[in-house]
């Protein structure tokens, strides 16, 4: 299972506003009302304020309404890829796990709109969220595993060793469920062409970029640091063989995601 694919899902849970504008768009996320006590407990109300009104500054005056249907898009494509799939890539966590899991544990369990919409949308996901949290590494097998109270002599998972190999647990690309398809199709739909349009305006030391994306326009500042993960995407890229090139670009024809890929 090529690591790119891995990446593309990693890059759009980390960087595309989707998953991150959401929680800044309701007064009900104040610093107070979002976090919980071990939060506040070790982050102060001026520290979060200061940071929330920073990312903020950065966040284009259309945003929160291209972002709730952003997210609902991909909430509903994650619901119906969980229904049938332990993990994005096979039958143990990727690094595409975890990168959704660190912004969804945001969205899913500390901010009230996002949280509100996680439960109605996909419950599913809201309950990934907390068996990734449960993801300690202390066991050896993959699924849920003894660690949890389940006896993995019971089904096929037994087999699989994190400590042994790195080359089981995964799905072939041509295995590759159709609802991974769903997820790609909104990477590519939203996530990629931001990666291009901040790429060229980074390129061209332009402070601003806009776009047009399912109809409607998104403005934003440039971010460095959205350039740098076109860049590590690529080069991910170029380092795999010519026959699993190839294989990776026929898997992501139409989905948009092959744009960057040359």
């Amino acid at each position: 299972m090529p690591i790119i694919n891995c990446k593309l899902i990693a890059g759009y849970s980390k960087e595309t506003r989707a998953l991150l504008l959401e929680r800044l768009t309701d007064a009900a996320c104040s610093t107070t009302g979002a976090a919980p006590d071990f939060v506040t407990a070790t982050i102060t109300e001026v520290e979060t304020d200061n940071y929330m009104r920073g990312r903020s500054k950065k966040i284009p005056a259309q945003a929160p309404k291209q972002s709730n249907e952003i997210i609902r898009k991909f909430l509903s494509a994650m619901e119906k890829h969980l229904s049938t799939n332990p993990y994005m890539f096979g039958l143990r966590p990727s690094s595409s796990d975890f990168g959704l899991y660190g912004q969804l544990t945001q969205l899913v369990g500390f901010d009230p709109t996002p949280r509100n919409i996680a439960y109605k949308v996909s419950p599913r996901c809201v309950s990934w969220v907390s068996v990734m949290s449960d993801l300690s590494g202390l066991h050896n097998k993959s699924g849920i595993g003894e660690f949890f109270g389940i006896n993995n002599e019971l089904n096929s998972i037994d087999k699989i060793d994190h400590f042994e190999s790195d080359d089981i647990g995964w799905y072939d690309l041509h295995q590759l469920p159709e609802s991974l398809k769903v997820i790609f199709n909104e990477v590519g739909k939203f996530y990629i062409p931001c990666l291009i349009a901040n790429d060229n305006a980074y390129s061209n030391k332009s402070k601003t970029w806009e776009i047009e994306l399912d109809g409607s326009i998104w403005k934003q500042k440039t971010f460095p640091y959205q350039s740098k993960c076109l860049k590590w995407i690529k080069e991910e890229f170029n380092n795999l063989s010519d026959e699993d090139k190839s294989d990776v670009k026929k898997y992501l024809n139409g989905t948009g995601c092959e744009l960057i890929l040359n």
